[in-house]
């Protein structure tokens, strides 16, 4: 949706303003569950997945980093056109999670896998960010 308003120059700051609001109402929504994840996992899939509790809550805070990056790889992608740069993050994104994968997974098993998703968010946004910084 906000990917051609932020490809056109006017009211761009505006756009991304908007972007960022709804990605920030959508963290907080996923971050709110959280605490409720005890209670909301066994609702929909049984008590017999309790234990499934915790990768989830780690799952959780990988998606808000993911949606938190969303606005910065729009500008950049699409504001200023720089697919180059959204190349680069996906490298050392790329990279660093496949790392992840060998240090985490073995230690830790399914947890690993969330924290290895919860690395990989947060390489992708910070990447964004520092080249967002850079272009304004």
């Amino acid at each position: 949706v906000f990917a051609p308003k932020l490809a056109g120059s006017e009211n761009y700051k505006r756009h991304f303003k908007d972007y960022l609001s709804v990605v920030t109402l959508a963290i907080l929504g996923v971050l709110i569950l959280i605490p409720f994840s005890p209670i909301v996992i066994p609702i929909f899939f049984g008590s017999g997945y309790i234990q499934a509790v915790g990768v989830f809550q780690v799952l959780l805070v990988a998606t808000a980093l993911f949606f938190a990056s969303g606005p910065f790889a729009a500008t950049v992608l699409y504001k200023h056109g720089l697919a180059k740069y959204h190349l680069l993050v996906t490298a050392v994104t790329l990279a660093v999670t496949l790392t992840a994968y060998f240090i985490l997974v073995p230690p830790l098993g399914a947890v690993g896998v969330g924290w290895v998703f919860v690395a990989n968010a947060l390489v992708t946004l910070l990447g964004f960010v520092i080249i967002w910084k850079k272009l304004e």
